[in-house]
């Protein structure tokens, strides 16, 4: 499961700060020095990057310094931008009434800075608007603080960074990014001065007016969006990655984030992952690129040319409007118009001999004649969906040209209009062309392949002649086109195949002008040696990616070696040595450009992960060759609509569509009778979710399987039925809209976590019938106010399992006495009750679980009772404001882990009997916290 990762390879957490008041403030208000000097504190500090990636200071920067006082005095860096150290000067002097020991430097300058002097910490704020900066992040982002006790200063981070990298078309003017989860991403934060750690706002603890000045935490405090404001907008290049840096607070995005981009035009895209995602203090946290294809401005041509001067057209009147200026900075050239470019007319572009690259905006709706003729160095072209006819020699003779993908607009490809393109390797010809002209792709020398759309009715004389490296057609309408003459495919490699459609292979080979290479034709099935797929972005997709164990191979992976693997014509062809009999474990994990893959009929396994996470796959062939496929096979594959089982396949693993949200229906062999589930054998294996928020399951179903309906977040109700015994382990896990669970008398048992993080569930009632109760089944419903039924306490507030406290309902609750009858408190019974205060343990309880209490934010105090003799892995970790621990037992309880007290306040002392000291500081686990451990004398 993804989201148990939160406990395994949870966040580093921040620890909170010391609040020690017994320090002596005595009257005297010490003198600031006029100059201080400063630095940084760790190589990898940063705020702002020179170029060679070291820290660098900006001439003119702000800071506050706190000297020795609570007044805030303000300072400006003296040095040169680019300086890695220098000398800050005081420009104003802040108001102070009470001494320190210390002087605490704060970047950049605030006005609404508060120190609390007896713990060492400032009351700051993250700004919920950025700045770009090229190959850095916005000055004044990212806080820095700094502790000392006289001059010299070593600031450190607070924050850390998010690098988002875009390739594209278009300028985007801003970028708003928001977690998954609503997580907090600016606002009030209290920092440790002297390790540079943080509380977010809604996580701290309560503070004491006297020490900060006042509240810390208001409504408006919890930011959960921050904008990175790019001003007149930032130029993407369609081959060279441009990264924005988000400064962002410590913390995990337990279900990613979503990066929202603003064109200049106003236009909008939106990329979006699921990942768990931690940032940590100090450390930038780079994200794999992504393409976006950003709209220009309907009056504005972009280019960019090879000697990196401004490229005048051939003709200025054939575009639909005036141009009134022509630029060219930053590496792109800008033509505007005093109104919609319509057309790229005759001669438009023709004999410009230093054009490398252009893009035309969507008002364009056609390129003319000799547009682009003998554009001699011109490698990329961009042509908008508007254009709906490429005429005669529009870009004959652009020998450089390599690629060129015509847009789904276009039904006519006019005479010659790719002649001579002796460079073009790749062409994409889209379903909406029906004709394509005489010579349109005549003497395109290194052609190797092309694909022919099923809307093409008609071919033009010498339409491919003289195309030497063409091997490979691919003709996909059903009925012959009609070829105008019999040299469309004339002078091609002398090993040409012409595959046409397998009950069309007699009709071609009859047909006019076809039939001269009737010896070509032949069918077009995949071959039992190859996968074939296409992708998002239309470059190769490596089935590795580096996600695979170490020790595996192809050859394991596969049943045979890869030979190549290529993109051409919107198609991509993985090749192989041999046969490809299965696709086993993470073949193509997390392979996000992912958008189809067919499958031959040699393959019978499709493994555990093998497409998991392939968040653009919409489409996949399973042929009738499948037995198996494995545990989470095509989990989080978030854009997949429709999937059909073929009759071979035996045995599909749990979860084997689990977080699937697109989802709408399965077909085929175990497909129920709406379409919805995948029922084998009685269990309920997936869930087709999209667009239901109610569902009832089918009479049919017995058991409902792991992760059935995992991560179903829409879902507000469930029926179940009478025939169902059992709910399997994380069968519901967060379904975080289910407010309502009816548990009918048939069930005996419910698995493992199986309503985990269900926060919107209220109560629960257990029927007689239940036996069985796994662990964790409602843990993390925060909203949980009440259990009724089989196991319940007599406050309602547990399950109580053979003296198991199971699970828990904290909605109200800020103390808690455990029950009596209680002698193990279980899995993550009391986890993410983070409003707990306080929790009473009776001397009933023997033992305390894995992750027992983790996350209570809240919990100050706990007394461990002399009856506990075992304390689970992360018991207490992450309790960020406990304290003080008394542990009451003279031998030390036996702890699972290293783990148990991570992550709590940075204060926390651990009281144990005076006689025992020594026995715990040595003990296992209890070694870990040995500079904690002191001594008490308990009386009962």
């Amino acid at each position: 499961m993804k989201k148990l990762l939160l406990f395994v390879l949870a966040a580093t957490a921040l620890a909170a700060c010391s609040t020690d008041t017994t320090q002596d403030l005595a009257p005297e208000i010490p003198t600031a020095p006029d100059e201080l000097q400063v630095s940084f504190d760790e190589e990898d500090t940063r705020i702002q990057l020179g170029e060679n990636g070291a820290p660098v200071w900006t001439e003119g920067d702000l800071v506050s310094v706190f000297y020795k006082s609570d007044g805030n005095d303000c300072y400006k860096f003296t040095g040169k931008t680019g300086d890695r150290e220098g000398t800050l000067k005081r420009t104003s002097v802040g108001e102070w009434s009470r001494r320190g020991d210390n002087v605490v430097v704060v970047y950049p300058y605030s006005k609404s800075y508060i120190i609390s002097l007896s713990a060492n910490t400032v009351e700051a704020s993250l700004p919920d608007e950025q700045t770009y900066a090229k190959n850095s992040y916005g000055i004044g982002s990212s806080l820095m603080i700094a502790t000392g006790d006289y001059k010299q200063f070593a600031l450190k981070n607070v924050c850390g960074w998010l690098k988002l990298q875009f390739t594209g078309t278009g300028y985007v003017s801003k970028i708003v990014l928001r977690g998954n989860n609503g997580e907090q991403v600016a606002g009030n934060m209290l920092v440790c001065a002297d390790d540079a750690s943080c509380i977010l706002a809604e996580a701290s603890a309560d503070i004491d007016d006297d020490e900060v000045g006042g509240a810390l935490i208001t409504d408006g405090d919890i930011l959960t969006s921050v904008t990175l404001n790019c001003g007149d907008g930032v130029a993407l290049n369609s081959k060279t990655p441009t990264a924005f840096y988000v400064a962002l607070p410590p913390q995990t995005f337990e279900k990613g984030f979503t990066a929202t981009m603003y064109g200049c035009d106003g236009s909008t895209k939106e990329i979006s992952t699921k990942n768990l995602i931690t940032i940590e203090r100090n450390h930038i946290q780079p994200m794999a690129s992504a393409t976006l294809e950003m709209p220009i401005p309907s009056n504005q041509i972009w280019y960019t040319s090879s000697n990196g001067k401004i490229v005048k057209p051939y003709k200025t009147d054939v575009f639909g409007a005036n141009i009134t200026s022509n630029t060219y900075q930053n590496g792109v050239g800008v033509i505007t118009f005093d109104g919609d470019v319509t057309k790229i007319g005759v001669d438009a572009f023709r004999d410009c001999t230093a054009l490398t690259s252009i893009t035309i905006p969507d008002s364009v709706t056609t390129i003319g004649k000799y547009a682009f003729s003998d554009c001699y160095v011109l490698t990329s072209v961009t042509i908008p969906d508007s254009v709906t006819k490429i005429e005669y020699c529009a870009f004959g003779g652009c020998y450089a040209l390599t690629s060129v993908t015509i847009p789904d607009s276009v039904t006519t490809i006019g005479e010659g209009a790719f002649a001579s393109c002796y460079a073009l390797t790749s062409v994409t010809i889209p379903d909406s062309v029906t004709t394509i002209g005489e010579g349109a792709f005549i003497w395109c020398s290194a052609l190797t392949s092309v694909t022919i759309p099923d809307s093409v009715t008609t071919f033009g004389e010498n339409a491919f002649r003289n195309c030497s490296a063409l091997k490979e057609v691919y003709c996909k309408p059903t009925t012959p086109p009609s070829l105008d003459g019999s040299s469309v495919f004339d002078n091609n490699s002398s090993d040409r195949k012409i595959y046409v459609p397998t009950a069309s292979v007699d009709a071609y080979k009859a047909a006019d002008g076809w039939k001269e290479y009737a010896d070509a034709i032949v069918a077009m099935p995949i071959q039992s040696n190859e996968i074939w797929y296409t992708s998002s972005d239309g470059n190769v997709v490596e089935p590795y990616s580096g996600h695979l164990n170490s020790n595996a191979t192809a050859m394991q992976t596969f049943g045979a070696n890869i030979t190549s693997n290529t993109y051409e014509n919107g198609v991509g062809v993985i090749t192989f040595d041999g046969d490809v009999t299965k696709i086993e474990y993470c073949a193509f994990y997390d392979c996000n450009a992912l958008t189809s893959v067919t499958i031959g009929n040699s393959v019978t396994t499709i493994g555990e992960h093998a497409f998991y996470w392939c968040s653009s796959l919409t489409s996949v062939t399973i042929p009738d060759s499948m037995t198996t496929i494995g545990r989470e096979a095509f989990a989080s594959c978030d854009a997949l609509t429709s999937v059909t089982i073929p009759d071979s396949v035996t045995t599909i693993g749990s979860s084997a569509f689990l977080g699937c949200d697109a989802l709408k229906a399965f077909y085929g062999k175990f497909a129920s009778a709406d379409n919805r589930c995948l029922i084998v054998d009685g269990v309920l294996n997936s869930f087709a979710p999209a667009g239901l928020t109610t569902y009832s399951i089918p009479d049919s179903v017995t058991t409902i399987g792991v992760n059935a309906f995992g991560d179903c977040s829409a879902l507000t109700s469930v029926t179940i039925g009478n025939s169902v015994t059992t709910i399997g382990n994380y069968a519901f896990y967060w379904c975080s809209a289910l407010t309502s669970v009816t548990i009918p008398n048939s069930v005996t048992t419910i698995g493992d976590s199986a309503f985990y993080n269900c926060y919107a569930l209220t109560s629960v009632t257990i029927p007689d019938s239940v036996t069985t109760i796994g662990s964790g089944a409602f843990a993390s419903c925060t909203a949980l106010k009440a259990f009724y039924g089989k196991f319940a306490s007599a406050d309602n507030r547990c399950l109580i399992v053979n003296g198991v406290l199971n699970s828990f309902a904290p909605a109200g609750l800020t103390t808690y006495s455990i029950p009596d009858s209680v002698t193990t408190i279980g899995w993550c019974t009391f986890v993410w009750c983070d409003a707990l205060t306080s929790v009473t343990i009776p001397d009933s309880v023997t033992t305390i679980g894995d992750y027992a209490f983790a996350y209570c934010y809240a919990l100050t105090s706990v007394t461990i009772p002399n009856s506990v003799t075992s304390i689970g892995d992360g018991a207490f970790r992450y309790c960020y404001a406990l304290k003080t621990v008394y542990c009451k037992p003279t031998t030390p309880p036996s702890l699972d882990g290293s783990y148990v007290f991570r992550n709590n306040a940075s204060d926390r002392k651990i009281y144990v009997p005076t006689a025992s000291v020594d026995a715990y500081k040595a003990a296992d686990g209890w070694s870990e916290y040995a500079d904690a451990i002191e001594p008490y004398n308990f009386t009962e």
